[in-house]
């Protein structure tokens, strides 16, 4: 079995998973780590770090925030992100959402030498294609999930030459296949029907915003709306809502003088006890305690 890498604070309540293996042990230097994670509630927010490996996501379900050189990715259930060795990123003033996604570490190897049973000029040319990408955050396919869940799997019986082998080609053509989905990315990120939608929730945060208004405004069924919003976006409406909500009262939260009731009222919520009930939620911890922490 993979050698299970450890760290202080994992979530071990009921509904959590995580698991990050360390397949050096293995001979496969250049997959230093291979790991998983499934979040049933908020955790605590990711602090900045960097790894000396390509750092690769793929967002199975939920939504999480990432922060790289001040920019600010949002991903949604489907999507890839990468990272570059020596790259500092974290979560900024967002927890790790309820969510659930896998990542892989690809470790470069010496200038002139191959990994991942490919030959040096192949080694060379895949990482220079990775390292000038035009985009960090991009679509993923079924293709990239089925491979993740192969490695995943294959993680547990690397007993063999043959195995080792199979966890070699198949991060290969993860690889590969990443690329090609990076060069299908289209300009837009949701269909236009939902654009529509993400684009009036932005601009009207402190309204209520009932799911009935926002199919009307979409101009689908409900059922055929919700269907596409959590397909697209990767969370349902409702939820959506709520998280948008909250990311507007840390804001405020953050850099004004509202009481917390008040941030509430004009965040549209029906009570200050319910602000606090889903602020909880999406944050993991209560208003008070994030402002204090962030104003330290």
């Amino acid at each position: 079995m993979a050698e299970l890498a450890t760290r202080a604070g994992l979530p071990r309540s009921r509904g959590h998973y995580i698991g990050m293996y360390d397949l050096t042990p293995y001979g496969l230097t250049e997959i230093p780590l291979l790991g998983y994670y499934r979040f049933r509630q908020a955790q605590q927010a990711l602090r900045p770090h960097s790894h000396d490996a390509f750092e690769i996501l793929y967002q199975l379900e939920g939504q999480q925030q990432y922060l790289l050189a001040d920019r600010e990715y949002v991903l949604s259930t489907g999507d890839m992100f990468i990272t570059y060795p020596g790259e500092l990123h974290d979560t900024g003033m967002h927890p790790q959402h309820r969510a659930s996604l896998y990542w892989l570490h690809i470790h470069p190897p010496p200038p002139g030498q191959g990994a991942l049973g490919l030959s040096s000029a192949e080694t060379s040319m895949l990482l220079q294609q990775l390292r000038t990408l035009e985009r960090r955050q991009f679509p993923g396919s079924l293709t990239i999930k089925d491979i993740f869940t192969r490695l995943w799997q294959l993680k547990d019986s690397l007993t063999t030459p043959g195995q080792l082998l199979r966890m070699r080609v198949e991060t290969v053509c993860l690889l590969l296949e990443m690329l090609q989905c990076q060069a299908r990315v289209a300009l837009a990120q949701y269909s236009p029907p939902i654009q529509r939608v993400t684009a009036w929730i932005a601009d009207h945060l402190t309204d209520e915003l009932p799911v009935p208004q926002l199919v009307q405004l979409a101009a689908m069924s409900p059922s055929w709306f919700k269907e596409r919003f959590c397909r697209e976006v990767g969370v349902p409406p409702a939820e959506y809502v709520l998280q948008r909500k909250i990311d507007a009262a840390c804001t405020l939260l953050q850099h004004g003088e509202h009481t917390i009731t008040g941030v509430a009222m004009q965040m549209g919520f029906s009570s200050s006890q319910y602000f606090a009930t889903t602020f909880r939620r999406y944050m993991g911890q209560s208003p008070s305690a994030w402002r204090r922490q962030r104003r330290v």
